[in-house]
């Protein structure tokens, strides 16, 4: 059994290397419906174990966060990555470990994705974009 004192510094160090896993931690730490408060050895599995923030691959992505994800590559390609990720980060719609992301981790992820969204047909490419514009004007 692991002390308390070196769970504490292996989730410190887990949360620093793994950024994109502080806001799986967070929002496990403030769920509204939890009836049972989340252990040390919980908190401590959710920021070490890369199996508790499940990222889906493409096949795995609804065409809503796949559209999400062509529009945040868009705007890289139009305004650079830096004005994108500040200006237009990645939102995505669906999947429960990517709509709870931090903007900047949301858009790290949607970059990750290009060599997918580049295999797209034009036609396809143009469905899921049209279908995510029509989404986030009605968000």
């Amino acid at each position: 059994m692991t002390r308390p004192s070196a769970q504490r510094a292996e989730v410190l160090d887990a949360l620093r290397d793994h950024p994109e896993r502080t806001r799986v931690v967070v929002e496990h730490l403030l769920h509204a419906t939890r009836t049972v408060p989340l252990t040390l050895g919980h908190v401590h599995r959710l920021a070490t174990d890369p199996a508790a923030v499940d990222l889906p691959s493409w096949a795995d992505l609804t065409d809503l966060d796949k559209g999400a994800a062509l529009l945040h590559l868009h705007k890289c390609e139009w305004d650079g990555q830096d004005y994108a990720e500040e200006n237009y980060p990645a939102r995505f719609f669906d999947h429960p470990a990517l709509t709870v992301m931090w903007p900047r981790e949301a858009s790290r992820f949607a970059q990750e994705l290009e060599d997918a969204a580049e295999a797209l047909t034009p036609d396809e490419h143009k469905r899921l974009y049209d279908l995510v514009l029509h989404a986030d004007r009605n968000r």
